[in-house]
C-alpha cells in the first residue's frame, strides 16, 4: 500500500471512510465484438482495498454508481457494467456499509436517468441539488438538499456568476462562444489584488470568505425554517460585501 496513505489512514482511523467500487476500474468495461464486456482489472482488486482498509482499522463504505443513461457517451455495455457493479455492493458482502447513490438520484421507470433536478444537464453529473440529495444532511428538505452545496460553492459560484453579468453588461462579450473564450483579470482574486492586498493575502480572504459559507451550511443542518431564512440572509449580506469590493477593485487598474 502507497506509505503516504497508510499514514493518513493510520491518523485518522477509525474514522476514516473509504469509497470505491468492487472492481476500481479507472476506464470501465471493454467491450469484445460479440457485444459482450470485459473488466480491465481484476475484480479482487476490491476485496484487496478492503482487506487493507480493515488492517489498519477502517470502516469501508461501498456507494453505488449513479445512472447516466441520455448522454451521448454512454452505451448500452456500460449500462450493463453499472448494473453488474451496483447489484454487488447491494448484496453488502463487500463493504461494511452501503450508500445507494444510484437509488438516490435515480428518476426511476425503465429507463436509468437522474431525477431531472438532480441532473446538471449532461447526464453524467449530479446537479447542486443532486449532489446535496447525495448528503445525508438532505433527507425530506429541499431547502436544506439546495442551499447546503450552495454555501458551500459560494465563492466560486459567485465568482463565475457576478464576473459573468459584468462581462456582459460591460460589452466584454457577446455569445457564449466569445463568454468560454474571454480570458481577463477581472476575477475575485484579481480584484481583491486591485484593492491593494497581496496574493497571499488575497487568498487568504478567499479562504475565510469560503469557511463562513461552510460554517453557514453546517448551520442548516438541524435549522428551523426561520433559523434557515437567517443564515441565507447572513451569506446575501457577504456577498453583497464581497460585491462592493469587486465593484470597486474594478474601477481600479490591473
Amino acid at each position: 500500500m502507497n506509505p503516504f496513505f497508510t499514514l493518513i489512514a493510520r491518523l485518522l482511523s477509525p474514522r476514516l471512510m473509504l469509497w470505491a467500487d468492487p472492481t476500481t476500474s479507472r476506464v470501465g468495461p471493454t467491450s469484445q465484438a460479440d457485444g459482450s464486456y470485459t473488466q480491465n482489472r481484476s475484480g479482487k482488486t476490491g476485496d484487496q482495498i478492503v482487506s487493507q482498509a480493515h488492517a489498519l482499522g477502517m470502516h469501508v463504505v461501498g456507494a453505488t454508481m449513479i445512472p447516466r443513461a441520455g448522454s451521448i457517451l454512454w452505451t448500452p455495455v456500460m449500462e450493463a457494467y453499472r448494473q453488474q457493479i451496483n447489484l454487488t455492493i447491494r448484496q453488502g458482502t463487500v463493504y461494511d456499509q452501503v450508500v445507494d447513490f444510484g437509488q438516490i438520484v435515480s428518476a426511476g421507470g425503465a429507463a436509468p436517468l437522474m431525477t431531472p433536478a438532480y441532473d446538471c444537464g449532461d447526464h453524467v453529473h449530479p446537479s447542486v441539488a443532486g449532489l446535496a440529495a447525495m448528503g445525508t444532511w438532505a433527507d425530506n428538505n429541499p431547502v436544506v438538499s439546495l442551499f447546503t452545496p450552495t454555501l458551500i460553492l459560494g465563492v466560486p459560484l459567485f465568482d463565475i456568476a457576478f464576473v459573468g453579468v459584468v462581462r456582459v453588461v460591460t460589452g466584454r462579450v457577446h455569445s457564449i462562444a466569445e463568454w468560454l473564450a474571454y480570458t481577463g483579470k477581472d476575477h475575485i482574486h484579481h480584484r481583491f489584488t486591485a484593492l491593494g492586498l497581496t496574493r497571499p493575502q488575497s487568498v487568504l480572504l478567499i479562504y475565510f470568505i469560503s469557511a463562513t459559507f461552510g460554517l453557514s451550511a453546517m448551520l442548516l443542518e438541524n435549522a428551523s425554517s426561520r433559523e434557515a431564512i437567517l443564515v441565507l440572509l447572513q451569506a446575501a449580506c457577504v456577498l453583497a460585501i464581497v460585491a462592493v469590493l469587486e465593484s470597486v477593485g474594478r474601477g481600479r487598474p490591473d
